[in-house]
């Protein structure tokens, strides 16, 4: 089933994007006071900043935009921490609220074993892209990040309830779709009128059309990367200022290890270790292990990279390490017909063994 709601009823102040964030904030709020929802994890912006925020009472929501352009934390880290360990008790459901990134990195993360779909209700929105966070506060007129940019996916993936606004700004109209029975469910208990099939097919019109856009873009964009980081040398160049910081790592939702090999004592240096590679080399390059930890981390997560671009976000010398995972492991889940997030029955490759998988790849 599903639900229109009319923005334009939230006042006629402020942006249209204001006003669908009023409306969908009504609606949670209403959820969580009939007790249709325990408590519901959302982005919460104020003065220009977003961080994540489990909201107990209604009015805790209140700084809650969906329509504001930062994703701080990727919420699939959230929604892990949330439910790792154990569910919400009894019939506590919790309301998680996902951009299209962040609900397909849950649906990895849950065959992972790292998160659980047990009483919680995912409810996804539109997004037509996010703004780089640190440059935020100071520009204005920022360009959307490239990672979102070339996103197929505007609209979320595997979410129990869908936020529709794609080409019904002009018309000030919100569409919550039921995509799963538990949505369904969670939206009967609501009251609305529902959409009429001419504002269903308005929504899924522009949706096409922006997928659409998104790939000639992300096509582009890959033959250039291609360019760009093929080589050891051009991967040499392109990480030569990691100060191995290990931001990327720590925002990365797919990251999940609770003890990482490059913080071990394997990776822990003496003075001699130096000596003899600058003998051996003439000189090397510090800190140690920029490149192996880039690779191996790579070969840990390429197969459920969604594309969040959270980790370039993270880096404090700005290396474009969005270009290098993103590319990577969009040809590692070509190689194995597999896309992250896509669907939650579909076995990750490295779980999942095929005798004649790789064939086409030559020997």
């Amino acid at each position: 089933m599903n639900i229109v709601l009319d923005a334009g009823a939230f006042g006629n102040d402020g942006s249209v994007e204001l006003r669908r964030g009023e409306a969908v904030k009504s609606v949670l709020k209403s959820a969580i006071e009939k007790g249709i929802l325990y408590a519901v994890a959302a982005p919460l912006e104020k003065n220009k900043k977003v961080t994540a925020l489990l909201a107990r009472s209604p009015e805790s929501l209140d700084g809650a935009n969906i329509s504001f352009g930062l994703m701080s934390v990727n919420m699939a880290r959230v929604v892990s921490d949330i439910t790792k360990t154990a569910s919400p008790p009894g019939d506590r459901k919790i309301g998680a609220l996902l951009r299209s990134c962040e609900a397909r990195a849950l649906t990895e993360l849950v065959k992972l074993n790292q998160a659980s779909l047990e009483n919680l209700i995912t409810i996804g929105f539109d997004c037509f892209g996010t703004y780089p966070v640190r440059r935020f506060l100071y520009q204005m007129d920022l360009p959307v990040r490239e990672a979102c940019l070339i996103c197929e996916h505007p609209e979320p993936l595997n979410t129990d309830v869908a936020i529709s606004f794609a080409g019904l700004e002009n018309d000030g109209l919100v569409i919550l779709r039921g995509k799963s029975e538990n949505g369904n469910a969670f939206l009967a208990a609501l009251d609305g009128t529902e959409a009429s099939a001419e504002q269903l097919k308005k929504h899924e019109s522009a949706v096409a059309a922006l997928k659409k856009e998104r790939i000639a873009k992300r096509d582009e964009v890959f033959a250039r990367y291609k360019t760009e980081i093929r080589g050891f040398d051009k991967l040499s160049e392109i990480l030569a200022s990691c100060i191995n910081c290990r931001n990327c790592r720590d925002v990365c939702p797919i990251c999940y290890c609770r003890e990482c090999l490059f913080d071990s004592p394997a990776f822990e240096w003496k003075a001699d270790n130096y000596i003899s590679w600058s003998d051996k080399h003439g000189a090397v390059a510090l800190p140690e292990g920029r490149l192996l930890f880039h690779l191996t981390r790579l070969n840990h997560m390429a197969a459920s990279c969604v594309g969040c671009g959270a980790c370039e976000e993270a880096c404090p010398n700005a290396i474009p390490v969005f270009s290098l995972f993103r590319l990577s492991g969009d040809r590692v889940q070509a190689a194995f017909d597999y896309e992250a997030g896509r669907s939650l029955d579909e076995a990750l490759p490295v779980t999942e063994f095929k005798e004649n998988e790789l064939e086409s790849m030559g020997n």
